[in-house]
């Protein structure tokens, strides 16, 4: 079916095919995009799920009761995870110097719902700290909330300030 149906992921010089950004025009419905398959966007939850931006980038919510198995979009495990990710007794019990150091610079994996204030990882940017070795200014940097705004969401911290 036609929802189901995922363009080739190619790599130009200008870069992917296409991003992993759903397309405005169609996505997920039956609708034409004026670009067809040139379009830069995601015309599909599946082209968007198995794009290289999300795939395995997050723990699937079924883990061992998963239908899709080895073709789900979401890791099954923490091996299979293709982002950093703390270890679990880290997660469970973080030192002073994880906190100091580590706390909420890195992405959440966790799949599905759980507790976002306790969780060492960042979920927005609001929550998210970029890691001290960067070093911090007392002064805003004037690209941040422009690029907050105008930016996807998973876009690191190199290139949201200048």
């Amino acid at each position: 079916n036609e929802r189901d149906r995922r363009r080739p992921l190619g790599l130009t010089p200008e870069g992917l095919t296409y991003v992993g950004c759903p397309c405005p025009d169609r996505f997920d419905d039956l609708r034409r995009c004026a670009q067809g398959d040139a379009c830069g966007l995601c015309h599909s939850t599946a082209e968007l799920l198995y794009h290289v931006d999300f795939f395995r980038k997050r723990l699937c919510h079924q883990a061992q009761r998963c239908p899709r198995g080895r073709l789900c979009a979401f890791a099954h495990s923490r091996d299979e995870l293709l982002v950093p990710y703390f270890g679990e007794a880290v997660e469970a019990n973080p030192s002073e110097e994880f906190i100091a150091f580590k706390f909420k610079t890195e992405w959440c994996p966790v799949g599905g719902l759980h507790d976002w204030e306790n969780c060492v990882y960042a979920h927005t940017y609001r929550d998210w700290r970029r890691h001290p070795s960067l070093g911090y200014s007392s002064h805003p940097c004037p690209d941040w909330a422009r690029s907050v705004a105008s930016s996807a969401s998973e876009l690191g911290y190199s290139k949201r300030c200048r």
